[in-house]
């Protein structure tokens, strides 16, 4: 087939990326731009088409696995070194960035991350990086993995674990380096790396090391300046990640110190509030399950300490009880909750509610701190107390009289089944699980399922056959384990 060329008298680079080539001569000015070799434009106006059968994948590319030269003739290089050309490797990492912003949330602190970023940006194996350049080698090889995860491309898989030991490889030569540590470049790498971790594991909870990593660096900065200059998505990827941790952990979070807390609250909106609130309670549990681990390592060794250490930390898991009371009383009467909680108490058909998600995800965060705050109760030895009462949600009193662990249990069990009630609500609505879902809805998933997975109820039978259907659809590192009896 025979047709005038039109567009084709761009150069090669242009014509496969297929965008418009100003046709400068000798070189055109976007390759000139972006560095590319430029073979110049076609002088030729006609084209003869022709269909080709696909033909066999290159096997003897380089490392990261590039495309091969179509027409190595022009260039008068080797084939080796005609794949690492940036004007061929550009294109898949075009698809793969792409690929990324519309598969994880729009307000999360990835999708910022990523904007502006460009495939160039990419370096070669053992290359030394730029300063300003380590968190775009990161989030590269995170779309590359999440891309080939995804597709089931296990070339491409491959290729971008070598890019993410290659960004692992330059983030250690900048941690090394005293004048760049702490810098935002070299944060926003440790944080990518961490969701990727997260999100495709290379082993068991690798996450970890990295969330904790970025906890150490971020506590170097002065609070009020580093918050205040992030994104409202980083700061939200960064509270979860570093709470997350911590809990996991058993380590007590930096959110937990006075000028963290004050730092964050300057930088919230009115109807932020009610969130942040339940994240400071979270924080203060990292503090009472440390201490706790603290006071039962040295239980033998000073037996009254540790009794007073016990009861101390009795009265404070009671006195987080009395906030998350407080805080359902106080914003179950907010104009924007309001709504969702008279659903919530009222519906009992498959009717679910409509619009408004951040709602249900608080509510369903304000079940997880209870989660949480029972279970570090639980796990302090009995004091055999006879005063003192748990408020339940509608403010009756649960537990009175002894407090004991099987107590506490009872009331983490519930807190877990109306958590189970709040994501059958939040899945009602049509929403989606999948990456564009909020991290607390995942980690109340999982939180519930580690609490009702054998459990005989009704909720329990549902989030059985759940987790059946779509349990491939939550991050594959898990959000089951937090807190050990």
């Amino acid at each position: 087939m025979v047709n005038i060329a039109g567009r084709s008298k761009g150069c090669s680079n242009c014509r496969k990326r297929r965008v418009k080539c100003d046709e400068e001569q000798p070189v055109c000015r976007r390759c000139q731009r972006w560095n590319f070799e430029c073979d110049g434009p076609r002088g030729l106006t006609i084209i003869q088409e022709v269909i080709k059968k696909p033909q066999p994948k290159d096997r003897q590319g380089s490392r990261l696995g590039l495309a091969k030269r179509h027409d190595a003739s022009r260039s008068g290089l080797n084939s080796a070194h005609a794949s690492l050309r940036p004007s061929l490797r550009v294109v898949g990492f075009d698809v793969y960035i792409c690929y990324t912003r519309e598969n994880l949330r729009r307000d999360g602190f990835i999708f910022t991350a990523i904007q502006g970023i460009r495939p160039v940006d990419v370096t070669l194996t053992r290359s030394n990086v730029p300063a300003c350049r380590i968190s775009h080698q990161a989030i590269l090889s995170l779309a590359t993995i999440l891309f080939g995860t995804q597709h089931q491309q296990s070339d491409i898989l491959g290729q971008g674990y070598n890019m993410y030991g290659d960004a692992l490889r330059q983030l250690n030569q900048a941690l090394g380096d005293t004048t760049r540590y702490t810098s935002d470049e070299v944060i926003v790498a440790v944080a990518v790396l961490a969701v990727t971790e997260l999100l495709m594991p290379s082993g068991p909870e690798n996450f970890l090391p990295h969330m904790s990593g970025l906890e150490r660096l971020i506590a170097l900065r002065d609070p009020y300046s580093f918050w205040s200059q992030q994104t409202p998505g980083f700061r939200e990827g960064l509270r979860f990640m570093i709470l997350y941790a911590s809990l996991r952990l058993r380590r007590s979070s930096i959110f937990a110190e006075a000028d963290w807390m004050k730092a964050i609250r300057a930088n919230l909106s009115e109807h932020q509030i009610p969130e942040q609130e339940l994240y400071d309670i979270l924080a203060f549990c990292t503090v009472l399950i440390a201490e706790r681990d603290v006071m039962m390592a040295n239980w033998h060794l000073d037996a009254a300490a540790s009794t007073q250490k016990r009861n101390e930390l009795e009265e404070q898991g009671h006195a987080l009880l009395a906030q998350l009371h407080d805080w359902k009383m106080r914003w179950g009467n907010n104009k924007h909750l309001e709504h969702y909680l008279e659903i919530y108490t009222t519906s009992n058909s498959a009717q679910g509610p409509e619009g408004n998600d951040f709602a249900i995800v608080t509510f369903m965060l304000h079940k997880l701190t209870l989660i949480h705050v029972f279970q570090i109760l639980a796990s302090i030895p009995s004091s055999n107390l006879t005063t003192g009462r748990v408020l339940g949600d509608n403010g009756s009193v649960r537990i009175t009289g002894q407090f004991t662990k099987e107590a506490y249990l009872a009331e983490k069990r519930q807190a877990a089944l109306e958590a189970c009630h709040w994501v059958q609500h939040y899945l009602k609505g049509n929403r989606s699980l999948d990456m564009h879902t909020s991290t607390v809805v995942h980690w109340t998933i999982g939180m519930i399922w580690r609490e009702l997975r054998n459990d005989e109820s009704t909720e329990g039978n549902w989030l059985r056959d759940f987790m059946g259907q779509k349990g491939d659809k939550l991050p594959r590192a898990g959000y089951s384990e937090h807190i050990d009896d």
